[in-house]
C-alpha cells in the first residue's frame, strides 16, 4: 500500500514537472518571438528611413537635373 502511494506521488510530481516545463518553454518562446519581432520592426524602420533619405537625396537630384 505504501509503495503504491509512493508511485502515485512520483507520477503526479512527474506530470506537474512536465506541465511546468511546458509552460516555461511556451513563455520563453513567446518572449523570444516578441524580441525578434521588435528587432525586425526596428530594423525595417531603419531601412525605411534610409530608403526615404536615399530617395530624397538621389531622387530629387535626378528629378531636378532632368
Amino acid at each position: 500500500m505504501n509503495e503504491k502511494s509512493c508511485v502515485s506521488v512520483s507520477v503526479c510530481l512527474w506530470f506537474c514537472c512536465m506541465i511546468l516545463c511546458l509552460l516555461c518553454y511556451l513563455f520563453v518562446r513567446e518572449c523570444i518571438r516578441n524580441v525578434i519581432l521588435t528587432l525586425m520592426r526596428a530594423s525595417s524602420r531603419d531601412v525605411e528611413l534610409t530608403l526615404m533619405h536615399a530617395l530624397d537625396d538621389n531622387g530629387l537630384r535626378r528629378f531636378i537635373t532632368l
